[in-house]
């Protein structure tokens, strides 16, 4: 058992609202093998607990105690775990018969600052991250809709690989057009062939969330749904150091003064440190606007993928303003240099097609520098 879940069915709402109990999330099985591989004790222990806390629920009739948002979050989690395991046996399958592909994936995993050794692990570790990008650029453009009168994302039943990436293409495309490269813009991961069943489940959960209404929640909220798509348990999987919000806000408070203070988090990860340090500041001196505050903030992150989640951790804070692209940068924190231009995400983008090109900015100097007191401590693969 991953996880366990229990709907309210007298409540006549959809099934985000009805879930009263999700729970049970402890430990992550996606085989037979791994499942015999845990820990006896500790799955015994977990499952005693949970029986315990469900009892009290049940008989004291504890309904509704659950946030919309948490429950949300339960419902990413439980997919992105379902379609992530069909992806891996289509990313091994297809790794195994494309030659080039193959070889781009060894590029991708090195650049990302690990080592690839083709084992269950990494097949597993590169689905999820599939899967988890292919629900943020889904959940993000839903969000960006009504500010941009989009239709929904209309998704056919027994699509194949190409017409599934052209048509979700199509939709992307056009939020390209509003300066949101480092969420939309397409990589390697994008490119590998899904088996039917992982391309039912996806298509299945973009029908879902076309149905959902994210403009009934505000910024904070959607800002947090994104934050915690990823488990506190499989964030080092990532390259991730959870750090809890309030030795986040505990540092911030020392070092971010000012409400003009420009701020750099050297290893920003998904970017709870730049988040907090957008609020604190926005505290400080109230009349800034979201495009001010994210002026004063920066980002460095060697890896692409936690990049690319702080850019829409601190995009979502302000959707309604024009200038909305934070300055997250993917590189290597000792190629920075103060006065010297860098590239903003993406490193990659298709040109040809849509016309981009990459923007840059010139790096100041700071006056606070905030970040993980893991990765000061200890180093990261080229993080500091």
């Amino acid at each position: 058992m991953n996880s366990f879940s229990s709907w309210d069915t007298s409540i006549e709402s959809d099934l985000i609202e009805k879930l009263w109990f999700p729970h049970f999330e402890k430990e992550e099985v996606s085989s037979i093998r791994s499942f015999k591989e845990a820990n006896d004790e500790f799955i015994k222990k977990t499952f005693e607990n949970f029986l315990k806390e469900f009892s009290v629920r049940y008989f004291q009739k504890e309904y509704n105690i659950t946030p919309v948002d948490e429950k949300l979050i339960h419902r990413l989690r439980a997919t992105i775990q379902a379609i992530s395991i069909n992806v891996t046996d289509s990313l091994k399958k297809y790794c195994n018969e494309n030659k080039d592909f193959r070889e781009k994936l060894t590029t991708w995993f090195f650049e990302q600052g690990w080592t690839l050794s083709f084992s269950d692990s990494d097949f597993e570790k590169v689905s999820k991250q599939y899967v988890l990008l292919l629900i943020n650029k889904i959940i993000f453009y839903n969000v960006l809709r009504p500010k941009h009168n989009q239709p929904k994302i209309d998704i056919q039943s027994k699509m194949t690989n190409e017409s599934f990436r052209k048509t979700l293409e199509v939709y992307f495309n056009e939020c390209l057009k509003e300066d949101y490269e480092a969420v939309f813009s397409p990589s390697i991961l994008d490119t590998f062939e899904l088996n039917e069943e992982a391309l039912s489940q996806a298509s299945e959960f973009i029908k879902r969330i076309n149905d959902y209404e994210f403009t009934k929640n505000n910024y904070e909220i959607i800002g947090r749904i994104f934050e915690r798509l990823i488990p506190d348990q499989e964030r080092r999987k990532f390259g991730q150091y959870f750090t809890s919000s309030n030795v986040v806000d505990l540092i911030v408070g020392f070092c971010v003064r000012k409400g003009d203070d420009k701020v750099l988090d050297g290893s920003c990860g998904a970017g709870t440190f730049l988040v907090r340090s957008y609020i604190r500041k926005k505290h400080l001196e109230i009349t800034k606007s979201h495009d001010q505050l994210l002026d004063d903030l920066y980002g460095i992150d060697i890896a692409k993928f936690p990049a690319h989640i702080a850019t829409i951790n601190l995009a979502v804070r302000g959707l309604a303003e024009k200038n909305n692209y934070p300055k997250i940068i993917c590189a290597d924190f000792f190629d920075i240099l103060p006065e010297k231009e860098k590239r903003l995400l993406p490193i990659e983008y298709n040109a040809k097609t849509l016309g981009l090109s990459g923007k840059k900015v010139k790096i100041p100097i700071f006056d606070a520098v905030v970040m993980n007191p893991v990765h000061t401590a200890r180093g990261n693969g080229g993080h500091i």
